[in-house]
């Protein structure tokens, strides 16, 4: 992202939205309370979703080169969806399915594992420490080897040419 406006836009957005979850924290709490088990868990994922979004919004600020190109990566968002099923498009995505298991397919799964925790601890009410600790010793190790494994396989398949952008400060 680099040191530029994008980046200062990014984080206040971020702020704002944290603001935002604290002023509402008391409504939302009786607004939940209402809900059954069921209709709470509904409302849970919908809100997640929109977290989910608005924290995706955020992103184009931290990775758009100039804050002229996110407003227009945001004004185009929703565009016209007739141009999804254009050549240049498909073969847009064709190419990004291309790219290399480091840039995409580890990091998703690494997420995709920490969504599952997050929602397995919401679910039991426990720590993951806790949580972990009470799986089988295989399982448990099995799965410490398979994240270090990941984590090493990131690294070493990683661009080593990429200059660490905090030096730009």
């Amino acid at each position: 992202h680099g040191a530029a406006w994008t980046f200062v836009l990014w984080g206040a957005l971020h702020g704002v939205l944290r603001v935002f979850e604290e002023w509402v924290a008391k409504p939302r709490k009786v607004f939940e309370a209402k809900f059954s088990d069921g209709g709470k868990k509904i409302y849970l994922f919908i809100s997640g979703l929109l977290v989910f979004a608005l924290v995706n919004l955020g992103w184009i600020f931290f990775r758009a080169n100039n804050v002229g190109d996110a407003f227009y990566i945001i004004g185009h968002l929703f565009g016209d969806a007739s141009q999804w099923l254009s050549y240049e498009y498909l073969n847009g995505v064709r190419s990004a399915m291309q790219m290399s298991l480091n840039t995409v397919i580890l990091p998703l799964i690494f997420g995709l594992g920490v969504m599952l925790f997050v929602w397995i601890r919401r679910e039991h009410k426990k720590s993951i420490h806790a949580m972990v600790k009470a799986w089988p010793t295989m399982v448990r190790w099995s799965m410490y080897f398979t994240f270090s494994l990941l984590i090493a396989i990131m690294f070493i398949m990683g661009n080593s040419e990429a200059q660490f952008i905090y030096f730009q400060f």
